[in-house]
């Protein structure tokens, strides 16, 4: 069984609306939970309508950004199977049977060198190779995750969906840590260029994880 989480606020409970009347259309099984924010009665009956959704509502206090809950809504899932999916995503059929991970592992979009290029250009210094995540954004996700010392991949991978077998929950616990340390508790929305190594804040501090933590 599979769950397809994504996460809205008010503002974007058609996005998530979307989501999953185009599941349900193309005859989708699988479960869907939206983790929302300031959402109304009528939003949380909007996207109960389809059934098999559950709507989970965010801690109090936490103040980050939708997209960096994005953890925090797949660790709420049960089921063996776990996928995430932005919430302005749609679905143009029924893809279930693609969205699998085999037990131990992940399931996700490595960019091409080109992609990761245009990603990070801005950031890179002489001694940087095209396509590469640059050296100075390695170092501090390195000493910021603190465990493995050699990066695990050449190119970041794409946040925008994933899905993860149940095995691997610890990867979705070490992304909720790392999100908690590094990303301050404050809506900077999904892009932060303040924040040097992790200015596209979720999806920077995934591939920190992917790079650095063990196992």
């Amino acid at each position: 069984m599979n769950t397809v989480v994504s996460a809205c606020d008010h503002n974007y409970i058609w996005g998530a609306w979307l989501l999953v009347a185009s599941m349900r259309v193309h005859r989708m099984k699988d479960k869907a939970l939206i983790l929302g924010s300031n959402l109304t009665k009528e939003d949380v009956e909007l996207l109960e309508q389809f059934g098999d959704t559950s709507v989970r509502f965010m801690e109090q206090g936490n103040r980050r950004s939708m997209t960096c809950q994005k953890p925090e809504a797949m660790l709420l899932a049960d089921t063996e199977l776990i996928t995430w999916a932005d919430c302005d995503a749609v679905f143009t059929g029924n893809v279930s049977k693609y969205m699998t991970a085999e037990p131990g592992t992940i399931r996700i979009r490595s960019r091409s060198k080109e992609e990761n290029a245009d990603v990070y250009g801005s950031r890179y210094e002489k001694s940087d190779a095209y396509g590469s995540i640059p050296k100075k954004v390695l170092d501090i996700w390195r000493e910021n995750v603190a465990e493995n010392d050699t990066p695990a991949i050449e190119t970041v991978c794409s946040a925008a969906a994933m899905t993860i077998h149940s095995s691997k929950r610890f990867i979705l616990e070490k992304w909720r840590e790392q999100m908690l340390k590094v990303i301050p508790n404050e809506d900077k929305g999904v892009v932060d260029q303040r924040n040097f190594a992790y200015f596209q804040t979720d999806e920077s501090v995934l591939n920190s994880v992917l790079c650095f933590a063990k196992d």
